[in-house]
């Protein structure tokens, strides 16, 4: 059983490897190995979950376990949309390696069918993104790049109000430092005298 979900699935093999493929009765807390179960879809587990017995009501969740909150968003989707399949599919496989990212299924009328990733910042984008190109042979369009955020008021005497969950997009302000960069500086008129002219503006003699 997985304490996170609470669901229960059968055990059938229990091994370590040494580093060869070693098959054992059964694993304890605080070793290192393998358990292959009944699992069908790699949504269903946790990383740093807690493994239990079934019948054992008694064990308790790994104090600390919680899952990542992501910080930036953004829609991945394929640019053929026969590779939709191979998308989700690798989104699946990469989870399992880095499950500091969140994806769920987005539609748009322009894109058709992908998903809205979550990550931890632009970085972890930019990193996950180019694993699935490079590890899976995909070619993929992001969207904008935007933060959820939450915002409340406070009345007098009522507390908080209300709370507004919003978007905030960043890309107006990377466009607005990039126009900051690319700005022309403005020339400075020469004061110099030319050489063909006085300081009083006659000509030379």
């Amino acid at each position: 059983r997985l304490l996170s979900t609470g669901r229960d699935y059968p055990v059938l093999s229990v091994g370590a490897f040494t580093p060869k493929r070693v098959e054992l009765d059964s694993l304890s807390a605080g070793e290192v190995g393998f358990v292959v179960t009944g699992i069908k879809s790699v949504r269903e587990t946790r990383i740093g979950d807690t493994v239990a017995d079934e019948g054992n009501t008694e064990v308790a969740p790994y104090p600390g376990f919680q899952e990542t909150k992501p910080m930036v968003f953004c829609g991945l989707f394929p640019t053929d949309s026969d590779q939709y399949e191979d998308l989700k599919e690798a989104l699946d496989k990469l989870r399992m390696n880095d499950a500091s990212f969140t994806y769920e299924m987005e539609t748009s009328l322009a894109l058709g069918f992908g998903f809205r990733c979550g990550f931890l910042g632009l970085l972890h984008m930019e990193i996950v993104q180019e694993r699935l190109e490079r590890e899976f042979s995909l070619s993929l369009i992001s969207t904008a790049r935007f933060i959820r955020f939450s915002s409340s008021r406070t009345l007098p005497g009522q507390g908080c109000a209300a709370i507004a969950a919003s978007a905030l997009s960043l890309k107006p302000r990377i466009a607005r430092e990039n126009s900051a960069l690319k700005r022309p500086r403005k020339k400075r008129a020469s004061s110099a005298a030319s050489p063909g002219r006085s300081r009083r503006g006659g000509m030379r003699s």
